[in-house]
């Protein structure tokens, strides 16, 4: 009895910490795309900016 419970204390501990590790995850994944999307942004400004420079 005492081995069963033991076991759905870890199966729990794991399984709460697999859900903070996916939720952890997945703010670092919408943080990285935001800084990504800007990045790519500013690339394309920056070659816009060029171009012009090069049509002047």
């Amino acid at each position: 009895m005492l081995s069963i419970h033991f076991i759905v204390n870890i199966y729990n501990d794991i399984s709460t910490s697999y859900l903070q590790l996916l939720i952890f995850e997945l703010l670092i994944y919408k943080f990285y795309m935001n800084y990504y999307k800007k990045l790519l942004f500013f690339q394309f400004l920056l070659n816009a900016y060029k171009n012009m420079i090069m049509i002047i």
